[in-house]
């Protein structure tokens, strides 16, 4: 029981350490996430109308 305490507390600040860079890190992805999105309908919206690629 005492091995597995101990195993714990070294995974705890692990979780939070990757928690708080996720966290961090959220604007920055939500980000490229949009902008991914936005130039993917932008550019499949002119394929679909016949218009050229830039």
């Amino acid at each position: 029981l005492t091995h597995l305490q101990d195993q714990t507390l070294t995974f705890v600040p692990k979780i939070i350490a990757v928690a708080l860079v996720l966290l961090l890190l959220m604007p920055l992805l939500l980000g490229w996430a949009t902008d991914y999105a936005r130039n993917s309908i932008q550019e499949s919206s002119q394929v679909f109308e016949g218009g050229e690629q830039q």
